[in-house]
């Protein structure tokens, strides 16, 4: 989101052209990566889900083994002999879809029962095969490639009962075959080399039976699929919450999103300990930007806890009287974490010049504001923070967001110019927007102070709350502050 309006009436800093840093066009596959990030949580729940529900099909999967027989589709004369190699892939095609008739599986539902070991089994087996729909699934037939051999496989409990099914369904199919014309059986094909016309024909051979163990339950195929389809799932899902929630963790990220430089980087605990060189830095900065015949009025406003706001707002309004006259005002209000910080609870002021209480109405003049000095604390160095002068927030007026709108603000706000080379007011959060933009409005540049790894949402709604358009071309910067 671009808190310029895409237009400066300024010179933008660090800049020589007036222009801020646009915002990116479109985003390049890092930029995607950094989303899906945001959204790493849809992508690790999903993918555990996709491994849990393959673990719970492994475990409702059936035992079976598996058994293939090879059978070969030929001539009477050898099932490699040149003159029928263009004929058998028809043939074998033929044999395949006859595997599934009805009248094979019939005989090798006979031939399946007729083989079992002992009455136990054969009625356990005659229970399957009068079920013909389980006949068809667990033996099955299929041509391989366009050659004419076909391969018959079979699906058992165990695997004798698999080796038996498979045995059952070639001498089925080989018997079938055997009574149509134009067949020869194997046996009578010995001959064929002397020249005999009668010998010609269709021959089917089985080759040996194979075992090829178990099949089912198959926990690493099912572990493999569900994580994959959970894992795409998860990143369709990720990138969509990932958008939603998306936070801005690196400078380069806020700097693109907001369409401002960033001013610095501070620490949660270096506010604490005086002034960070970061933050002088940023004094610096913003120096540069001061009004030549007045006072220049900086507001600190964003999307940071009000008391990390405050600490900021006292450590830069100290930066800058370290070399020209400052004051500080406390404009928030309702919390006023500044005035509390400075311990300047009960004096006189914004509040009470708003409400009218600390002057006559229409004789506000600049030396009718009244301004505390507090001094600096002093280190074990010698060394001091130098004083500063704040405008406490004073008492709480009735309607916070009414005396704000009210023209003795402006007035306020003018007379301190007059006195001050800066002026630096702690305004309340975006999310109190009422109170924001009549304070913008009297302010030169806008500060905005946000916590690392903020979501870019919140920059969103706060453009639909109309912040953007109130802050637009007079933003100067932001401060990103550490969580830690």
């Amino acid at each position: 989101m671009d808190y310029t309006n895409g237009t400066r009436d300024r010179p933008a800093l660090g800049s020589g052209t007036g222009g801020p840093t646009p915002a990116a066009e479109g985003r390049s596959l890092v930029d995607w990566l950094r989303v899906l990030r945001d959204g790493l949580p849809a992508v690790i729940a999903l993918t555990i889900l996709g491994l849990v529900l393959a673990l719970v099909a492994t475990s409702l999967q059936p035992t079976e083994y598996r058994s293939e027989a090879t059978i070969v589709v030929g001539s009477s004369r050898g099932f490699l002999e040149p003159e029928w190699a263009d004929g058998l892939s028809p043939v074998a095609s033929t044999v395949t879809r006859l595997a599934s008739s009805k009248a094979v599986l019939d005989g090798a539902a006979r031939e399946y029962v007729a083989s079992a070991p002992n009455p136990r089994v054969a009625a356990s087996r005659r229970d399957e095969v009068d079920d013909f729909d389980w006949l068809e699934e667990h033996l099955t037939a299929r041509q391989v490639a366009d050659s004419g051999i076909v391969e018959l496989a079979a699906q058992a409990e165990t695997q004798r009962d698999a080796r038996d099914l498979t045995r059952a369904g070639a001498a089925s199919l080989k018997e079938k075959i055997s009574e149509g014309p134009g067949s020869v059986p194997a046996t009578t094909t010995r001959g064929a080399g002397n020249g005999t016309e009668g010998a010609r024909g269709i021959v089917v051979r089985d080759f040996e039976t194979t075992d090829e163990g178990q099949v089912s339950p198959t926990p690493l195929r099912n572990l493999v699929l569900g994580g994959n389809v959970g894992l795409v799932l998860g990143i369709v899902a990720g990138l969509a919450l990932g958008a939603r929630r998306r936070r801005l963790r690196r400078p380069d990220e806020m700097a693109a999103e907001l369409g401002i430089p960033i001013l610095a980087n501070l620490r949660a605990a270096d506010t604490a300990n005086g002034v960070p060189r970061s933050l002088s830095a940023a004094r610096a900065r913003l120096q540069r930007l001061g009004e030549a015949d007045q006072g220049t009025v900086f507001l600190l406003t964003g999307t940071t806890r009000p008391e990390r706001t405050a600490q900021i707002g006292e450590a830069l309004a100290r930066a800058f009287a370290s070399s020209a006259r400052t004051v500080l005002v406390d404009a928030d209000l309702d919390g006023q974490h500044a005035t509390s910080n400075l311990e300047v609870d009960g004096l006189p002021g914004l509040g009470d010049l708003l409400d009218g209480r600390a002057t006559q109405p229409g004789l506000l003049r600049p030396e009718q504001v009244l301004v505390t000095t507090v001094e600096g604390d002093h280190e074990d160095d010698g060394s001091d923070d130098g004083r500063l002068e704040v405008l406490p927030a004073g008492e709480r007026p009735s309607n916070v967001a009414a005396a704000l709108a009210a023209p003795t603000l402006g007035r306020t706000i003018q007379s301190l110019r007059l006195r001050y080379e800066f002026v630096i007011v702690i305004a309340p959060g975006l999310d109190r927007p009422e109170e924001v933009i009549p304070l913008a409005e009297v302010a030169d540049w806008s500060v905005l102070i946000t916590p690392r790894g903020e979501r870019a949402r919140t920059f969103e709604v706060a453009r639909d709350l109309a912040l953007t358009d109130a802050l637009a071309g007079r933003v100067a910067g932001a401060i990103i502050v550490d969580r830690r």
